[in-house]
Order: C-alpha cells, then sequence, then structure tokens
C-alpha cells in the first residue's frame, strides 16, 4: 500500500508518537509512507529515520484552546487558508498517487479536502476527545465539524471505547472503528530489579504536559495528605508547563509545604529511564482520551493509580494493576497512595501484572495488523465502487 499520512505538528507529542509508531510498523511490513506535515520540526528526523518520504506544506488548525476565541472575521480567514491550503496538498497527493490518506486528529481539515478532491480514499484518525481533553472550540462550531469528519471520511479510527462513545452520535457506528496503539518500547525497559522496594521512599511520577486539565494539583494535595502523615513520599513532574499555571503549582506546593518533596523536570522525548526511577505512575487527567503513559509505565512494571474517567478506566484494572480513585478527589488519591505505601508487596505484585497484561495487550504485530485491515477494507471499497462506475 502508498500512504499519505498528514500530520497536525511536526512536534513529538501523544497523537504525532502514534503516528511516527504505526509508519514504522507500516513500512517493516512493506508499505511506502509519505508523511506530510505543516512545518519542519523534531519528527520530521523521527519519520525520515524510519524510511517515510517527507512533504512539508503549511496548513492549520480549524480548532483553538485559548481564549478569547477567534472572531467571526478570523474564522472566515482561517477557513478561506485551510481551503487554499486544501487546493495545494491536493496537488501533493496528485504527485504521490497513494492508496489512502490519513489525517491525524480532528485538529485538521485540510487533507481531508485534498483527499476528496484528488478522489483518494481518505480516514480520519482521531485520538483526542476535543472539548474534554484540550479544551478545544471548533471555528465553524461542534456539529458542523463532527458532520464534516463524518462526510469527509470513508472510515474514521479511534484510540479507545471512551473515545468511540464520544463521536458515536455525531458520526455513527457504521464508520467508526477502535485500534489500540503498540506503544513500543524496548523489553530492556522493564525495571524487575528495582521493584517492590520494602522500605523507604515511594516515588511518584506524572508525565506529561502541565496543564490544567491534567490535574497536577490533585497529586500536589494528596501528596500533602501522605507527607502529613509522616510517610516518606516523593513526587516528581515530567513535562513542559507555561510559566504561569506552573507559578499556580507552586503557590500550592508553598501551601502545603511539599518544596523539598516535589521536582519539576523538564519534557524529554524518551522519558523511559525516568519513569523506572519512579515506584507509582499517577494520571490524574479528568478526561484521558487514551493514556499512553500509562501503558509505558504499565509495560516497565509500575502500578498506576488513574482516574476513574476516560480511556484510564480501560487501562487499569483497579486492584489488580493499580488503583482508580474518583477523578476531581485528592483524599481518595491519598488513600490509593497510602494503600501501596503500607502494603509494599503490592507494588510487585501490581507491577507484574500491569507488565504482563501491557505486554500482552499492546503489540506492534497487533497494532499494525489492525490498520491494514482498515486500510485494505476502504481501499478495496474504493476500487468496488469505482468498477460499478
Amino acid at each position: 500500500m502508498k500512504i499519505a499520512w498528514f500530520s497536525h505538528t511536526a512536534e513529538t507529542n501523544g497523537a504525532e508518537l502514534s503516528m511516527l509508531e504505526a509508519c514504522k510498523g507500516l513500512i517493516e511490513r512493506g508499505h511506502q509512507i509519505s508523511a506530510i506535515l505543516p512545518w519542519t520540526g523534531p519528527l520530521v528526523n523521527l519519520l525520515e529515520n524510519i524510511g517515510a518520504v517527507i512533504y512539508i506544506s503549511p496548513y492549520l488548525f480549524w480548532t483553538c484552546s485559548r481564549k478569547p476565541y477567534p472572531s467571526l472575521i478570523q474564522r472566515v480567514r482561517r477557513a478561506a487558508s485551510n481551503y487554499l491550503s486544501g487546493r495545494r496538498l491536493k496537488d501533493v497527493l496528485l504527485q504521490i498517487a497513494p492508496d489512502v490518506a490519513v489525517t491525524n486528529t480532528i485538529t485538521i481539515p485540510s487533507g481531508a479536502l485534498a483527499a476528496h478532491w484528488a478522489g483518494i480514499p481518505h480516514i480520519w484518525y482521531i485520538h483526542e476527545f476535543g472539548e474534554e481533553d484540550h479544551g478545544f472550540d471548533y471555528y465553524f462550531g461542534k456539529n458542523y465539524t463532527f458532520g464534516f469528519i463524518r462526510n469527509y471520511s470513508d472510515r474514521i479510527i479511534v484510540d479507545s471505547d471512551a473515545v468511540f462513545k464520544k463521536f458515536c452520535p455525531f458520526i455513527g457506528k457504521d464508520k467508526l472503528c477502535k485500534i489500540y496503539y503498540a506503544v513500543d518500547i524496548p523489553k530492556s525497559n522493564y525495571r524487575e530489579e528495582t521493584k517492590g522496594v520494602q522500605t523507604g521512599t515511594i516515588n511518584l511520577i506524572q508525565v506529561g504536559r502541565i496543564i490544567e486539565s491534567k490535574k497536577p494539583d490533585d497529586a500536589i494535595r494528596a501528596l500533602g495528605i501522605l507527607v502529613r502523615k509522616d510517610l516518606d513520599v516523593r513526587l516528581t513532574f515530567l513535562g513542559s508547563a507555561s510559566l504561569d499555571y506552573k507559578t499556580k503549582l507552586e503557590i500550592i506546593i508553598a501551601e502545603e509545604n511539599l518544596t523539598d518533596k516535589i521536582t519539576f523536570l523538564p519534557f524529554t522525548e524518551n522519558p523511559a529511564a525516568l519513569i523506572r526511577k519512579a515506584d507509582v505512575l499517577l494520571m490524574c487527567s479528568r478526561n484521558e482520551a487514551f493514556g499512553r503513559v500509562t501503558v509505558e509505565a504499565m509495560k516497565q512494571g509500575l502500578p498506576v493509580v488513574g482516574a476513574r474517567s476516560g480511556g484510564t478506566i480501560e487501562l487499569i484494572k483497579d486492584g489488580w494493576s493499580g488503583f482508580l480513585y474518583t477523578p476531581d478527589n485528592h483524599e481518595d488519591l491519598a488513600q490509593k497512595i497510602e494503600t501501596i505505601y503500607q502494603q509494599r508487596t503490592l507494588l510487585k505484585q501490581m507491577g507484574d501484572n500491569a507488565h504482563t497484561w501491557a505486554n500482552e495487550k499492546f503489540t506492534m504485530g497487533k497494532y499494525v495488523s489492525d490498520l491494514e485491515t482498515v486500510f485494505g477494507e476502504v481501499i478495496n471499497n474504493e476500487c468496488m465502487q469505482n468498477e460499478m462506475n
């Protein structure tokens, strides 16, 4: 198969890493990947290293997540820009001549427009809820946007049952399908030699962008409860944060008297080594569409304590591979962490369970086969329609 894949950015966030992972697996199976990006960035080199052909052509989001939201004039200008981008991208697709085109995330419409005008089957790959996890506002309203996604896609892939449920009323079951990522990490990252510490400090880690929807304040306030009980617990945040939001968190940290208990570390493209040093991963996000970091930690043998919401409930078996807690309830979060602290054997038991389950559930072989099945069905349907016409 020849596949043209539109990325919404050239960065290395979760959706982009999932695209990279898919492209790597497909290329290893002999498929040809052309990756189209709106600008140059770290993702370009990673894609080139796995054998993808790169095309750079600018195009813009039709979503935003920062207030004030765009005015009517700004929205009209954005529509015109994306229309023109779609026309340019049509020529790119005609040059590539792929069997199928894929748009990564709900944030960009130009790839779908280009595929439509070029007469190429199109698949939309949705990795997010939208409003709930990123606070998206849609330039042309939610109903129009989701209707466009439905009408300009032959199939729509989502990354969890939770996201499937979110989009089903707008798109319908007939076009939606769920495919779990592989979350491919080196097997050597399993940290069996350090699991199950019987005494001393319990190290917690929260990985990912440090933003309000990820609820880092829950983790901080839960830690405060534990420290006031004289429990030896420390917390590391691994990820980027805006200066304003980090300042707000530092105020909470000072109020809880936790300055010497919490560490902020900058974003890294390979967090595995830092995850291995921790004992428990926290997934406090109130609306995590999937939870790539959760699976990364589980594959490395860490139990995970996560909010009982979104895709997280599909990943954590409560009391077996970690604990689920009531979202926005830091007292419940603290209680779950304390249970692990007081019963240290849970670190190894839950970590072993998480490691076994995650490595059996999320594999590159299954991920690529599932993608091949969906892509193949779309291509075959297109061929049948062409023959009928």
